[in-house]
């Protein structure tokens, strides 16, 4: 499992200690009229995204640019700045000359 997947559950997981879900404003305020002492600030809409290993490439890179704004940078530079890292690091040696 990679960073980012963890990294949501994680997420995810505090959210649900902290706060009450719903699908649409409708439950959340029909939950909270009938229940008046409830706390707002622990209750909140959310919208259900799929899951990571069920989205297109496509669909995984526009929510990393969402979540990242500013810092966001497409797979190919991710992975060329990674690449030029790695190569600085462990630069290739040469055969030795027989």
């Amino acid at each position: 499992m990679n960073r980012i997947a963890v990294a949501q559950k994680l997420v995810k997981l505090a959210r649900e200690l902290v706060s009450v879900e719903f699908p649409t404003q409708d439950a959340m305020d029909k939950y909270l009229k009938e229940h008046p002492g409830a706390d707002k600030s622990l209750h909140r809409v959310v919208k259900t995204e799929k899951a990571p290993e069920d989205m297109t490439p496509d669909e995984v890179e526009e929510v990393l640019k969402k979540e990242m704004g500013p810092a966001y940078k497409p797979q190919e530079q991710r992975i060329k700045e990674q690449t030029e890292k790695w190569n600085k690091r462990y630069p290739a040696k040469k055969a030795p000359q027989v």
